[in-house]
């Protein structure tokens, strides 16, 4: 099993939020195949936590809008 962080899902009458982006395009695959096995859609949103590379490398495989504080887009942008 690989080690993972684990990902959330919220999800809202209108909206859904995934909470961090995980470490890979991989996980972020197999995030969202639990997430419609499950009977939802894909995130509208998702939140990134903080900025270490097992809750952020996935970010360039997510839909929808990602979100940051203004400390971790900074640090991910250098």
């Amino acid at each position: 099993m690989f080690d993972r962080p684990m990902l959330a899902y919220v999800k809202g009458d209108r909206l859904s939020l995934a909470i961090d982006a995980g470490y890979s395009s991989l996980h972020v695959k197999d995030f969202y195949e639990a997430i419609e096995a499950a009977d939802f859609r894909k995130p509208d949103f998702t939140a990134i936590t903080h900025w270490h590379y097992d809750h952020t490398f996935g970010m360039h495989a997510i839909k929808g809008v990602s979100i940051a504080h203004k400390k971790t887009n900074e640090f991910l942008r250098s």
